[in-house]
């Protein structure tokens, strides 16, 4: 490999990245505007040029490959370096407005991070002389452009033409007047267009959603995974208090790159949406399920499966789990019935239940469900579904206690099973939902047990290709939801048992020590971008 190196710093660089590229792979910055990991290079911005010895002038980093015995400076060690960056700051600034009070990029705005490093100096254009383009052009019901702010880098066009592969953004007009416009007979669409607004290095292409509603310097963020598909893409959470404002891709080389869809960048709004579980019910005799409090909802459903197991045996009590549930919840279900309930039916809903629509080759998956794998890695059976419903149906089973899911939305080639359960329902003496939503199925239960949201709390999701990944809280879970391994903690204790105690990096280590597809993996392990499941279910 080539050793190059950088500021004095002597670096071995694989053959063909460029000198960004090392200098990054190295933890040394480099400025830059047009250049974007995920993108092709395209070196017009000039804020990454570099002193390279023996070659004539200045060259930009982001073009030039890495040869072997190169020395390149940068501004940390080169005079012509910094006086050309306070060039190129200047010239991006010369018809840039001032109208950062109001500007959504205010806050994480390359322009006003750079000019304080590298530039500093004042303007010497006087406001009434800047050159005026068009603001507020609407690309879509999503993406807002402002021609005035926009610095020309290119990372848009790049991204419609090399990651969609639509190419509805392009470049027109020259000089003073350039700027980023729809191509002719297109419109901007697509399931990706909010990543425009992330990679715009500038506040020139905005999120509808987004826009105007909170400054970036009051949020705080949280490594999460977004649960709208099985893909698992790694989010970053923006939270302020107890409210989450928006999702953003967190890069990991192995699931998602820097990217996410847009369907799933805005479901962060489920977390405060209507229809929440947020206190304990109980159905007491009538058809109309009453507030109860957690010590009375549990001991109730505890009594009653240990009365209905009593009478008709281990087998007339089932637990069904669920994809939307963490690893660790699933985990603790199983747990908890094969102590104290054994030889009871434990079922997984159907493969194919949350299939809807199609995905894509980009990232999307036709699985809506975060936790895809998680019955097979800890060998729950979806087949066993139709049993229990079998035995509901022939009065068999009289208690049932369902994780997550709403099997009475009637989904596709499942209505059959959403029919089945719905007359089912009715014969059972005692259903036992654990949600984040009170859905159709939680209403027609006798308890409903209100859990957290996964931004409200810490477990893994296993994705399409068997990667277990962690997520951590943000917020904290509304009124009186709860962590859904803690529900089942207290549940075992009123059955008279004990689960593994603890969080979920607790429970996570107890399962790998005793799952074979968790073999050899600890949380620890997983760190931020997870890690494969290395044995075989």
């Amino acid at each position: 490999m080539p050793k190059i190196t950088i500021d004095g710093r002597e670096l071995e660089v694989p053959e063909g990245k460029t000198v960004i590229q090392a200098a990054f792979d190295n933890g040394m910055f480099i400025p830059h505007y047009c250049w974007h990991p995920g993108l092709s290079p395209e070196g017009n911005c000039r804020m990454c040029l570099v002193e390279i010895e023996k070659a004539p002038k200045l060259m930009p980093s982001c073009t030039t490959a890495v040869a072997d015995g190169m020395a390149v400076k940068t501004d940390k060690t080169s005079e012509k370096v910094k006086a050309a960056q306070k060039d190129v700051m200047e010239f991006l600034l010369v018809d840039h407005p001032i109208d950062c009070p109001i500007c959504d990029q205010a806050g994480e705005c390359k322009l006003q991070d750079f000019y304080m490093s590298y530039d500093a100096q004042p303007s010497r254009v006087p406001l009434d002389a800047k050159l005026h383009k068009p603001k507020r052009t609407s690309f879509s019901d999503q993406i807002v452009y402002d021609a005035e702010r926009c610095i020309l880098c290119t990372r848009c066009v790049r991204f419609c033409n090399e990651v969609t592969q639509t190419g509805e953004l392009g470049m027109f007009n020259r000089g003073a007047v350039s700027l980023i416009g729809l191509q002719e007979g297109q419109q901007l669409a697509g399931e990706y267009q909010g990543n425009l607004a992330d990679i715009c290095p500038v506040g020139a292409l905005t999120h509808q959603d987004f826009r105007f509603k909170k400054r970036v310097w009051f949020l705080s963020g949280a490594k999460s995974v977004c649960a709208g598909c099985s893909k698992g893409c790694n989010i970053q959470i923006d939270y302020d208090r107890e409210q989450v404002f928006r999702y953003r891709p967190r890069f990991n080389g192995d699931v998602n790159q820097y990217w996410m869809c847009d369907e799933g960048r805005l479901s962060y709004k489920s977390v405060h949406a209507e229809g929440r579980a947020l206190v304990p019910y109980l159905r007491r005799g009538g058809d109309k399920p009453e507030r109860s409090d957690w010590k009375t909802a549990l001991e109730r459903t505890a009594g009653v499966l240990s009365l209905l197991a009593k009478q008709g045996g281990s087998a007339s009590v089932a637990a069904v789990g669920s994809p939307l549930s963490s690893t660790e919840e699933n985990y603790l279900l199983k747990c908890l019935w094969n102590m104290a309930f054994p030889g009871a039916p434990v079922a997984f809903p159907p493969e194919t239940l949350y299939h809807e629509g199609k995905g894509d080759k980009i990232l999307k998956t036709p699985d809506k469900s975060p936790n895809a794998s998680v019955g097979k890695a800890l060998g729950i059976s979806s087949t066993s579904l139709d049993s229990i419903l079998t035995g509901i149906e022939q009065g068999k089973i009289k208690g049932l206690y369902l994780l997550g899911d709403d099997l009475l939305e009637r989904r596709g080639a499942h209505q059959a099973l959403s029919g089945r359960l719905e007359k089912a329902i009715s014969k059972l003496s005692w259903l036992a939902v654990q949600s984040p939503f009170l859905h159709a199925t939680a209403r027609s239960a006798h308890a409903v047990l209100p859990a957290a949201h996964h931004a409200e709390c810490e477990g893994t999701f296993i994705n399409v290709d068997r990667r277990v990944q962690r997520f951590v809280p943000s917020i904290p879970p509304p009124v009186e939801a709860r962590a859904g391994i803690e529900i089942l903690q207290d549940l075992a204790r009123h059955l008279g048992h004990e689960v593994p105690a603890g969080g979920a990096a607790n429970v996570f280590d107890h399962l790998a020590a005793s799952e074979k597809a968790f073999q050899g993996l600890s949380w620890k392990d997983l760190g931020d971008q997870g890690a494969m499941l290395p044995g075989q279910t």
